[in-house]
């Protein structure tokens, strides 16, 4: 994945010897005397735009996967969450009785949100 500029920066083909309008009247598009032409040697380029990949939260993982066996053995019966996506987004949702009871899912929601708070504030020793 990268980035080419050179179709908004350029020069007239004047400036690299073209002629303008050489092929059935039209013009010829701009070109910078850096572009490559037939016979012109292959340069490198300096450098190129890519996108790194996000490291796999395997903690995340970890826990998805515990709280999936802890559910396939009955001991979960609802679930309410909150996701944080890679690019800061966030998605809630509730199933099972957090969801058939949302009294109950408020309640667990203002639990998370008060150990969060201690730790914000470093009241907890974790």
């Amino acid at each position: 994945m990268g980035y080419d500029a050179r179709g908004i920066i350029g020069t007239h083909s004047e400036d690299c010897g073209g002629k303008v309008g050489e092929s059935a009247g039209l013009p010829q598009p701009r070109r910078r005397c850096s572009d490559r032409q037939k016979g012109d040697e292959v340069r490198a380029h300096p450098f190129r735009l890519v996108q790194l990949k996000r490291p796999v939260s395997h903690d995340v993982i970890r826990c998805l996967e515990s709280m999936l066996e802890d559910a396939k053995r009955g001991e979960v019966h609802g679930l309410a969450f909150v996701v944080m996506k890679t690019n800061r987004e966030f998605f809630y949702n509730a199933c099972g009785e957090a969801h058939r009871n949302p009294a109950w899912a408020a309640a667990m929601a203002a639990t998370l949100m008060h150990g969060t708070m201690k730790r914000v504030f470093n009241e907890e020793g974790s």
